[in-house]
């Protein structure tokens, strides 16, 4: 029904040679140098995902990853990887924390968390992710333009710059943008390398590769499958040998950085974090990839028993809708624009790489237990966010082109952009991701104020949110005399209240109940005393 209603409204635009000039100035940029239009993308995105990200996000923590990678981030930004275990573990730990002897530390992969560390160190983190969702814009402008051509180039760019899935993404704690960001590094070095012979951008694409396995590994590992085929000649012009050299000594450089950190965090070098987290909590080989009874965490997500084919294409399903959605967010849906692409004649040759891009990542994906769940669209297939924009642009531009009446499809094309801006994600942005999984920064606030002081704060309610939402604000090392702040723990029981009162003698106790008692915000039921 959008569609028809798209196509009678488009059909029932009045002539007017004024409008076709000017889109066809601005599918065809004239001046030479950077695209105007492209750092304008660029601009609006980083903004809009700022702004979100301030008074949506509130530029807090939402999900129990993002309060671990705020956490890690705090840690680096001093230098360190670990802290000390805590006293009470039951009570001032949570999920993605892990221990070794004496140590405690985020399991979480250090490549998203040294970002957040820069700006932690510049009491900007929640800017980040805004910054690098810009960015991306610009390197995928570039991109665009080298496989295809400039109109491409900014269909694409204004579809990205206006994508829900991105702009969402951009707006949270999330490691995604960091990894489009890194993975876009890695190609355009790799495409420059190609066109130009030079070393030094396959040496940048390689760090970009090494940067986005420190990231998440198993994206680092698909993208590096793809790139080194693209490297050897598979769909495009083979790499000389000292680019070959170069891209490889830049991916071994980097991605080696984890060895030490691994080392430090689980005693050996080739053992991840993240892995031993999982075994140790979960069973071992729960969380790894392929088909079995044994696999999966047992949540309630997970719709049947270990992994195999039937769990595949459910989250497959699961996935496949989400993009429908999230991809453009227009009414029309995302998907039938990328299948016109797909199934249209001639098809372009960057086409099959982009398409081989997508199946490679859902392919993978497809091993693995888990589909993501409903945090950030299909947030574990976000590799597929680039391949997927440039596919919609062509299949804009092909529509156009057969249409006869290319200036009337361009306009519906701008005002499904529009409805996305004024429409969808004002909408999904204040119904879902306000306070999203009962996360509130409430805390955050009163710790702020002073009033707290360094005192021991007990959160009655659950773990997660109502812990888990003060946990990454805690002191770094709650024995410091100089830290003036409060030290949040979960009031588990009176069993675990006992033991942290044993461990704190000297801190004012607070008593303060979390959302899921008052159905609000946090609210302070006594203290001190």
């Amino acid at each position: 029904m959008a569609a028809g209603n798209l196509v009678l409204a488009a059909a029932a635009l009045p002539e007017c040679d004024q409008w076709k000039k000017r889109l066809a100035r601005w599918l065809e940029p004239a001046r030479p140098g950077p695209d105007r239009l492209v750092l304008a993308a660029g601009v609006f995105v980083a903004v809009t995902a700022g702004v979100l990200s301030y008074f949506v996000y509130e530029r807090h923590p939402h999900v129990e990853d993002e309060a671990a990678y705020y956490m890690q981030a705090r840690l680096l930004a001093i230098g360190a990887v670990d802290l000390p275990a805590p006293p009470v573990p039951e009570a001032q730990s949570f999920f993605l924390m892990d221990s070794r002897g004496d140590r405690w530390f985020p399991a979480t992969p250090p490549g998203w968390p040294v970002f957040l560390a820069a700006g932690t160190l510049l009491g900007l983190p929640w800017l980040v992710n805004p910054i690098l969702g810009g960015l991306s814009v610009l390197l995928a402008g570039w991109l665009l333009e080298h496989l295809y051509d400039p109109r491409t180039a900014r269909i694409g760019v204004l579809l990205l710059a206006t994508s829900p899935w991105h702009i969402f993404l951009a707006m949270s704690l999330m490691t995604h943008t960091s990894q489009m960001f890194t993975a876009l590094v890695a190609v355009v070095g790799v495409a420059k390398a190609a066109s130009t012979f030079r070393w030094p951008w396959a040496f940048a694409g390689g760090a970009g590769l090494g940067l986005t396995s420190l990231n998440r590994p198993l994206d680092g590992a698909i993208l590096g499958l793809l790139l080194a085929a693209w490297a050897l000649g598979l769909g495009a012009k083979r790499l000389r040998f000292p680019c070959l050299a170069a891209l490889a000594m830049g991916t071994i450089l980097t991605a080696s950085l984890v060895l030490p950190f691994n080392q430090r965090l689980t005693g050996s070098p080739f053992a991840f974090p993240l892995s031993t987290f999982a075994d140790k909590h979960f069973g071992p080989g729960r969380n790894a990839l392929g088909f079995g009874k044994d696999r999966g965490l047992g949540w309630a997500l997970d719709p049947f028993p270990g992994h195999g084919p039937l769990d595949a294409l459910v989250n497959l399903n699961l996935n496949g809708h989400s993009v429908n959605t999230e991809l453009l967010g227009w009414p029309t849906g995302s998907v039938l624009i990328v299948a016109i692409a797909l199934f249209a004649r001639p098809r372009h040759r960057s086409d099959r790489l982009l398409l081989a891009a997508i199946v490679a990542v859902c392919g993978v994906y497809s091993l693995y237990w888990f589909s993501g769940g409903p945090d950030f669209g299909a947030r574990y297939w976000f590799l597929t966010l680039l391949p997927c924009i440039a596919l919609a642009a062509r299949g804009v531009l092909w529509v156009s082109n057969e249409s006869g009446h290319p200036w009337r499809v361009q306009t519906a094309v701008l005002a499904l952009c529009g409805f996305t801006l004024v429409n969808y994600l004002p909408w999904r942005s204040l119904d879902k991701y306000h306070h999203y999984l009962g996360m509130r920064p409430d805390v955050r606030d009163l710790a702020a104020s002073g009033r707290l002081g360094r005192s021991l704060v007990l959160i009655r309610g659950k773990s997660f949110p109502d812990f888990v939402s003060a946990a990454p604000y805690n002191p770094l090392d709650p024995r410091d005399p100089a830290d003036p702040g409060p030290l949040f723990a979960w009031d588990k029981d009176p069993h675990t209240r006992e033991r942290l009162l044993q461990a704190y003698p000297d801190r004012p106790v607070w008593i303060v109940n979390g959302p899921s008692i008052t159905g609000l915000g946090y609210e302070i039921e006594s203290g001190p005393r």
